[in-house]
């Protein structure tokens, strides 16, 4: 009976140094999840505010395709308000210097 009190004994040794072995592990466990939950919201943050940004950029993105499609269709406004004109009085310019260099043709054959 001694026998197994020695054992019960040094089982009970052993238990205490292996919780003594675990409880400091456990503290610094506790304090490395503590450190990566803080860690971990301070990365929420950053990709909330990365979002945010990413949101005035694509506003920013949009408010230029919109200018860019005004400045194309007033582009194209002007092109059709220029060139048909222009045309109009490139043709009347050819016709009339046709017609100059004819009626001097004209007057050079009856001298």
């Amino acid at each position: 009976m001694i026998y197994v009190q020695i054992a019960g004994a040094i089982a009970l040794l052993a238990l205490a140094v292996l919780i003594g072995s675990f409880v400091p592990a456990a503290l610094r466990l506790s304090k490395t999840v503590d450190q990566v939950d803080e860690l971990l919201g301070k990365l929420q943050t950053t990709v909330d505010e990365v979002n945010n940004e990413m949101s005035k950029v694509n506003q920013a993105t949009d408010s230029i395709q919109k200018a860019v499609a005004r400045i194309d269709t007033i582009g194209g406004l002007i092109e059709e308000t220029v060139s048909s004109p222009l045309i109009k009085v490139a043709g009347y310019g050819a016709g009339l210097t046709g017609a100059l260099r004819g009626f001097a043709r004209g007057r050079a054959k009856k001298k």
